[in-house]
């Protein structure tokens, strides 16, 4: 199968150790959902997903704007991806920004096939999100 283009690019299902689901977002449109067997699902029944979706929207260096009644990607095309499958888990991706703030950047390298960001909230709580290439992130 072709790679998509630059504007076609998209995350097309999310994996969990259970299932394997469907998103529905393509392109650079900021809406979507998360489809099991056909049938799309509510918010609680995504937490793993939510979970993956924050990550995703967190350990990111593209951003999206609304202009004009259209959306467009700025930066990396998959990182692009990666934000607007957020959207279709159902998050505000600003407001998830600001709910846990990144503290600092430890940017994807070849050399390296990872990215990590360190985060908090404002009662103290933290964590750090690693996103990256599988063979890196099984074996680091």
């Amino acid at each position: 199968m072709p790679r998509p283009s630059r504007n076609e690019m998209a995350v097309r299902s999310m994996a969990t150790a259970e299932r394997v689901y469907q998103v529905t977002s393509t392109g650079f449109v900021a809406h979507g959902s998360i489809v099991l067997d056909g049938r799309e699902l509510d918010s609680e029944e995504q937490s793993m997903l939510n979970i993956m979706s924050r990550a995703a929207v967190h350990c990111n260096e593209a951003s999206l704007e609304q202009r004009d009644g259209l959306w467009r990607m700025h930066g990396d095309p998959m990182e692009g991806a990666l934000l607007i499958a957020g959207t279709g888990a159902g998050l505000d991706v600003d407001i998830t920004k600001k709910q846990y703030p990144r503290n600092d950047l430890i940017p994807f390298e070849s050399e390296r096939r990872l990215m990590a960001t360190p985060h908090h909230n404002r009662s103290g709580n933290a964590f750090i999100i690693i996103k990256g290439v599988p063979e890196q992130l099984l074996t680091a």
